[in-house]
């Protein structure tokens, strides 16, 4: 993924542009707050729409939370639209109305409202001199349409009457279609996760754009801004599958027919026909490559060209390239990324990768094989930390005499229940800290991977192995033995992403906190676990390995020669140097771990806990990887503090990315709700 993940799937930090898509229509709001529906309808046929939302705010209806800004969080996303267009209209509409109830509003948000509500104020009035029951006009996102503008997107998508049912609890969803590919030997060919073209206008709630990204294999790739979509329940954070799959099936719709243009350009201008333009003003608007964005899948003739050109392509450039028409991937349904708690992540994870068979791959059975080593030593401690233990009974003395009064070994005693920390917390933690320390073995191959990419892209003259080079052969194919060495940590270090079902874009400690937010005892107990040498004396077993002497490398290297190494060897030696060279940052790793959670829950209420996102995520570059930090990938990582959802009764939001069957993962845990 690319520098501008944080914009991905349902969070993103607050920039760009508030205003939004000109062609949207915002539809009649419909919040139904804690007054009954019926006053609420004769207000917004008095006032109009947004003024009774107003209205409702300014007399306390609406329920407060930490901030102290008031939070209406309730609302019933429209789900009528069948057009792109309609699509945006409906989710701004919902999306201002979010911004209002959760109190998030801007100046020139509240501002553009004001002028609004003023004029649906004087429509009603002069609508109520002829009729009390009026419908209540549609309004603009970004600022008043035409007349004509307004009546033909009623034409098409119809009026959309205020809910007389009570309303529900959302979060935000982010969607990525892999939908198009360009020629062989293009420009950009082996350039992967480079933002080529953002979105004219940017959703309102998080205000961030549409982008299209270069993938592998010469893929485009659209990444949405955050949907506002109702949750499957009232005390489920999961987003209805049917909302998320009508978002979906509206956009690969569309995408199918742009796919299809003769290039790049074309296709922007079949998107833009559909509601969704994006910005090509300046033709010569450069676009900055990066070391990250390099793979040895690119032609020798488009690096030479590149690098002569200090690693920069114009957009004009980008918008000939020419489409293939034999792209199949593009049928595919998107990734999801959803807004969502700790304990909802753990809980789909578990059932998702429940149903997979035993692994067959080589890098997943030895990180698997490391997981266990590492919860060998975790579950123990967090169970003998957080839970209470039940005495063994007692027994008759040799002699007959009284019973003893001998308890069970530390070692023995089984936990009978946890005294604050629920079961489900517990094993929550226990799976995701397990994953984080483990997955911190790949960190040297990242590196590995970030120097081969360095090298590549500042390199004067390239270790190529073959004359009468052919310009139009890739990399890889002019240097098999660094190509080879390049894919094999790239691959991991990608493919450590789909050893599970979800991928958690956030650090163990936000997640820890997001867990145990409630309880800072707990908190600090865990510090404390991770600041103690004893335990992290047991870690550094499993996690760490002195690096071999010099007559060890030696009989290796022999034994090496003497036999074929197979897959699984291979991997077994990577993750034993991989070892080798954490032995000495590990213990310092564990120790600020821990250091963060006590903290943390130093903090002297919970509000100023979850106001306090612990460490940050910022934005990295591709495949660039924080060394203080456990886990892997924190390119990939989403400050918990920009998660685009709604604070809801004191939990902490996370961005989780569904990496394989989404919709079908949404629709496994509205089916368990429903049962």
């Amino acid at each position: 993924m690319s520098k501008s993940l944080p914009k991905r799937g349902a969070a993103g930090p607050a920039r760009g542009d508030e205003a939004s898509y000109r062609q949207a229509s915002m539809s009649p709001a419909r919040h139904i707050g804690p007054r009954p529906a019926a006053q609420l309808q004769a207000i917004q046929r008095q006032l109009g729409n947004q003024a009774a939302l107003q209205m409702l705010q300014a007399t306390g209806a609406s329920r407060p939370v930490s901030n102290g800004g008031p939070v209406i969080q309730m609302l019933r996303v429209p789900t009528q639209s069948q057009s792109l267009k309609g699509l945006l209209g409906e989710q701004n509409a919902a999306q201002i109305e979010a911004l209002q109830g959760e109190g998030r509003s801007t100046p020139k948000l509240d501002a553009f409202l004001e002028k609004r509500k003023k004029e649906s104020a004087e429509k009603a009035r002069q609508a109520n001199r002829t009729s009390v029951d009026a419908p209540t006009p549609s309004v603009s996102v970004t600022e008043p349409q035409d007349e004509k503008e307004i009546k033909e997107t009623k034409q098409e998508e119809g009026e959309i009457q205020a809910a007389d049912t009570p309303t529900e609890k959302y979060t935000t969803v982010g969607l990525e279609f892999e939908f198009a590919q360009f020629e062989t030997g293009e420009l950009l060919q082996g350039i992967s996760h480079l933002e080529v073209a953002k979105s004219v206008g940017a959703l309102p709630y998080s205000k961030e754009h549409f982008l299209i990204e270069t993938d592998a294999d010469r893929a485009l790739e659209l990444v949405t801004p955050p949907f506002v979509v109702n949750t499957i329940s009232d005390d489920v954070n999961v987003p209805d599958p049917a909302q998320v799959k009508h978002v979906s099936d509206i956009f690969e719709q569309e995408l199918k027919k742009a796919k299809k243009a003769e290039s790049v350009g074309k296709m922007m201008d079949e998107l833009e026909k559909s509601g969704l333009a994006f910005d090509r003003k300046n033709l010569d608007k450069e676009i900055a490559i990066e070391p990250g964005h390099l793979s040895t899948e690119m032609p020798l003739n488009q690096y030479e060209k590149l690098k002569k050109n200090n690693w920069k392509a114009t957009l004009k450039d980008i918008l000939d390239m020419p489409l293939t028409k034999s792209f199949k991937k593009g049928s595919g349904k998107p990734q999801i990324n959803i807004a969502t708690d700790a304990l909802t992540v753990h809980e789909m994870r578990a059932d998702a990768d429940a149903e997979k068979t035993e692994p067959t791959d080589h890098f997943k059975i030895a990180m698997d094989a490391h997981k266990a080593e590492i919860e060998g030593v975790v579950r123990p401690a967090v169970s003998k930390l957080l839970g209470k233990k039940e005495p063994k009974p007692e027994k008759p003395s040799a002699s007959g005499g009284k019973k003893s009064k001998h308890l069970m070994s530390k070692a023995e005693a089984p936990v009978a229940e946890y005294e604050r920390a629920t079961a489900k917390q517990a094993e929550a933690y226990v799976a995701m800290i397990v994953d984080s320390i483990a997955y911190k073995i790949l960190e040297p191959s990242l590196m590995r991977m970030r120097a081969i990419q360095e090298e590549l892209y500042t390199s004067d003259r390239l270790p190529i192995e073959k004359n009468n080079v052919d310009k139009s052969s890739t990399l890889g194919e002019l240097m098999p033995e660094k190509g080879n060495e390049l894919n094999e940590v790239s691959g991991i270090t990608s493919y450590v992403k789909d050893l599970s079902a979800l991928w958690l874009k956030d650090n163990i400690a936000n997640v820890t906190m997001g867990i145990f937010h409630s309880d800072p005892d707990i908190l600090a107990k865990l510090g404390g676990l991770f600041m103690h040498e004893g335990f992290i004396g047991e870690l550094l077993k499993v996690t760490t390995a002195r690096p071999l002497s010099l007559k060890e490398q030696r009989q290796q290297a022999a034994q090496q020669k003497e036999k074929s190494i197979g897959r699984g060897e291979k991997m077994a030696a990577l993750f034993q140097k991989n070892k080798e060279a954490m032995a000495e940052s590990m213990p310092d790793v564990l120790k600020k771990y821990g250091l963060s959670l006590q903290q943390l829950a130093g903090l002297n209420d919970s509000a100023a806990r979850e106001r306090m996102f612990h460490e940050p995520n910022t934005d990295k570059h591709l495949y660039e990887n924080d060394k203080d930090l456990l886990g892997i990938r924190h390119d990939t990582l989403i400050s918990a503090g920009n998660v685009q959802g709604p604070a809801r009764d004191g939990q902490i939001y996370h961005v989780a990315e569904l990496r394989r069957e989404g919709l079908e993962q949404l629709e496994h845990a509205r089916d368990k709700r429903n049962r």
